[in-house]
């Protein structure tokens, strides 16, 4: 496929990014071995599709693992996503502009002499659409050689935005496996401070702390207040508890972002 000159006025500011979709796909070689025969071979296709658009406010992630097996992700979180296509709109996302295929398709790795590997291959394609539906294409092969130089700007962004969603609490032993607080039950929390290599237990009345809080807590012989963090939190009646109640040490209060801000050094 010939490769033509950039287009100079590629849509690289200004115009506002409605809706952005990356296609990628891997290619390899499977050589499984079953008994009594020689080595025979077949090709695996695996595909990804990420997408975010502004008109639903969505973040979509599909994963086609197999004939007949398929997953889908859909999030929707208008604010971000729109916030995140701003951004994208105002720093210039894919800044530079790379040698086009006849049918306008950038080509980021283009001119560059690559060994090809005959059992593993990866190949995207890239379609941003800005406002206007004007569009802009960029294919290749999924690595740094062949990606828009500031691909790491728009992914890492994508990336933190999934892993604040999460997989919910529901699957996880500390939600399904958690007890409940029976009556004359203390609540005992083990918390860690900065250095966390040890845990110490700290009474609380206070139902509302749970484990990942940031607390108060009077610490060392002179029970200076200092910040730690719960790590666990559990019910004992009075005769079972873990630690000597006239020793147990009580959580002073919840950590404000004043405390966080001092404990981060930019409240000094």
């Amino acid at each position: 496929m010939s490769v033509q000159h950039p287009d100079l006025t590629c849509p690289t500011h200004g115009p506002k990014i409605d809706r952005i979709q990356v296609d990628y796909r891997r290619r390899t070689t499977v050589f499984p071995q079953t008994d009594g025969e020689h080595w025979k071979s077949f090709t695996r296709l695996y595909d990804e599709h990420l997408i975010l658009d502004r008109a639903s406010g969505t973040l979509e992630l599909q994963f086609a693992l197999g004939p007949g097996r398929s997953i889908s992700h859909s999030y929707q979180a208008k604010e971000q996503v729109v916030d995140l296509l701003n951004q994208f709109s105002e720093e210039a996302l894919f800044g530079d502009c790379y040698p086009t295929t006849g049918d306008g398709v950038e080509q980021p790795g283009a001119g560059k002499d690559f060994a090809e590997n005959p059992y593993r291959s990866t190949s995207y394609l890239i379609t941003v659409r800005y406002r206007g539906k004007k569009e802009r294409r960029f294919s290749g092969s999924y690595d740094r050689d062949c990606l828009p130089r500031d691909y790491a700007r728009f992914i890492q962004p994508v990336l933190s935005m999934l892993q604040g969603f999460g997989f919910g609490e529901m699957l996880f032993p500390e939600t399904y496996e958690r007890n409940r607080r029976k009556k004359g039950e203390l609540i005992y929390c083990s918390v860690e401070f900065d250095d966390g290599w040890k845990t110490y237990y700290y009474r609380t009345e206070d139902d509302s702390l749970d484990v990942g809080d940031s607390v108060i807590v009077p610490a060392g012989e002179d029970n200076h207040p200092a910040m730690a963090r719960i790590v666990k939190v559990e019910y004992y009646p009075p005769e079972k508890v873990p630690f000597p109640l006239p020793k147990t040490k009580q959580i002073l209060r919840r950590a404000t972002d004043e405390d966080l801000e001092d404990d981060n050094g930019e409240g000094k």
